[in-house]
């Protein structure tokens, strides 16, 4: 939280822009990304941005990076993007723009949806089995 003179706080420190991305994801891998989320005193959102920053070697958000510990970067290709899992409830994930642009432009290339595109890619960096 920022702070004035005189010690008054100001609010949430800017994030920079960022856009939204809504997934809905498999409801046996949810559980595990909530797992990992608090294991580091992330919220859900953040630590999703962080993975995806990571797998496509973009730098981790400042904001997110302050209080992130090293995370094992795995060596992994992209899985089949048409998975069949169960889907849960949507789950909304703010990223930086310059990164939405990537995403976006590599869910085109696959002819898949940026959803579909953002679920096979966190289901390859956890090693699910549909990611196999």
């Amino acid at each position: 939280m920022a702070t004035i003179a005189g010690g008054r706080k100001t609010g949430r420190t800017p994030r920079g822009d960022r856009k939204t991305i809504i997934a809905a994801l498999p409801v046996e891998h949810l559980a595990e990304y909530l797992r990992q989320a608090e294991l580091r005193q992330l919220a859900l959102s953040e630590y999703l941005c962080a993975e995806l920053a990571r797998d496509h070697d973009l730098d981790v958000p400042s904001y997110i990076r302050e209080v992130l510990p090293e995370i094992t970067v795995f060596d992994i290709r992209l899985p089949d993007v048409q998975a069949n899992s169960r889907l849960g409830k949507r789950t909304t994930i703010r990223v930086p723009v310059e990164h939405h642009t990537v995403y976006v432009r590599n869910a085109g290339q696959l002819g898949c949806t940026l959803g579909d595109y953002i679920r096979a890619r966190l289901a390859a960096r956890h090693h699910f089995d549909d990611a196999d």
